[in-house]
C-alpha cells in the first residue's frame, strides 16, 4: 500500500529527522506488495509524482489530501494495482485517450473518489473486473439531470457510490431508468437531490442488499414504498434528509436486518410496519 501524503506520524517523524528526504525511483527496486505510510515529498501543487508508476508491484494506492488532486496518467501503468482510493476534493485524471492506455487493467477492482470526465470514461472502459466504483464531482447538469459515466459495461460491478459536490435545491431527474445495473448489491447516494419516487427504481434491483441515502440524497417530505418491494435489501441508511412522512409496511422490506436513521430531524416517526419485519 502506498499512502499520500506525508501527514502520518511515520512520515512526519522522518521529515523532522531528515528534512531532505524525498521519494525516489530507488523504491521501485524493492519487490514489495505493501509499503505503509511511505513518506513522500509531493510537488508544490500537492499532486502525486509521475514516477509513481515505478512501483511496479504496488497493489493498493491511497491518495489523501485537503485539496483537489490531479492524477498522473502514469498511474495506469502499474500492472499490479488492485485498489485506488482518493480522499480529497474533486479529483481530475490527467487527460488520456483510449489509444494511450495500451492494455486492459484487469487487476483493478476498486476506483474510489474519481471525478467524472472523458478520461474517466476511457479508464472505466479498460477495467472489466472493477467491483467497486466511487464517483465524486459535479453530477447534475445545468438542466437538472443526474449524469455520470456509463457503467453498464462493468459486468462485475457490485458497489457504486455517487457523491455530487454541488448542492442542488430543486429535485433532480434521472436521465435513464437503467442507470443502475441490476447486479449492484450496494448503492450510496450523497447530494443527488433525487425525488423520492425515483428511489422506487432501486426496488427493481433484485440483488441490492445495502442502500445508503446520505445528506440531501433525496428531496421531498414524503416517501411511500407501498408499491415497491426491496426484495433483498438487508441494510438501509437514512441520514441528513428532510423527509417528514415515511409510509412503509413489512412487506416492502422483507429481508431487512438493519435500519439506521441519523439526523432526520423532521421525520415524524418510523413506520409501525418496519417494526414487524421478522429479520430486523
Amino acid at each position: 500500500m502506498y499512502r499520500f501524503p506525508a501527514l502520518s506520524r511515520v512520515a512526519s517523524a522522518e521529515n523532522e529527522t531528515n528534512p531532505s528526504y524525498t521519494w525516489s525511483s530507488e523504491h521501485s527496486t524493492q519487490h514489495v506488495n505493501f509499503v505503509l505510510c511511505c513518506p513522500v515529498k509531493l510537488a508544490e501543487d500537492g499532486n502525486p509524482p509521475r514516477s509513481i508508476s515505478n512501483l511496479i508491484h504496488l497493489q493498493i494506492l491511497i491518495i489523501s489530501s485537503r485539496r483537489n488532486i490531479f492524477k498522473p496518467k502514469s498511474t495506469w501503468d502499474i500492472e499490479c494495482l488492485r485498489h485506488l482510493y482518493i480522499k480529497s476534493g474533486e479529483n481530475l485524471i490527467e487527460e488520456v485517450y483510449s489509444d494511450c492506455v495500451h492494455r486492459v487493467l484487469e487487476n483493478l477492482q476498486t476506483i474510489s473518489g474519481v471525478c467524472p470526465s472523458t478520461s474517466c470514461l476511457v479508464i472505466l472502459s479498460k477495467t472489466p473486473n472493477l467491483r467497486k466504483l466511487g464517483i465524486h464531482g459535479l453530477l447534475v447538469s445545468v438542466s437538472g439531470v443526474l449524469e455520470f459515466p456509463n457503467i453498464t459495461p462493468l459486468i462485475c460491478l457490485k458497489a457504486l457510490k455517487l457523491s455530487n459536490t454541488m448542492i442542488y435545491h430543486s429535485t433532480v431527474k434521472l436521465c435513464s431508468r437503467v442507470m443502475f445495473p441490476e447486479r449492484l448489491t450496494r448503492l450510496t447516494l450523497l447530494n443527488t437531490a433525487l425525488n423520492w419516487n425515483d428511489i422506487r427504481i432501486n426496488g427493481l434491483l433484485p440483488n441490492l442488499e445495502a442502500l445508503k441515502l446520505n445528506v440531501n440524497a433525496c428531496i421531498g417530505q414524503r416517501w411511500e414504498t407501498s408499491d415497491t418491494i426491496f426484495i433483498n435489501l438487508r441494510f438501509l441508511k437514512l441520514q441528513d434528509l428532510d423527509i417528514v412522512k415515511w409510509e412503509a409496511s413489512s412487506a416492502d422490506f422483507p429481508r431487512l436486518e438493519r435500519l439506521v436513521v441519523r439526523r432526520c430531524s423532521r421525520l415524524e416517526e418510523i413506520p409501525t410496519g418496519i417494526g414487524e419485519i421478522l429479520t430486523l
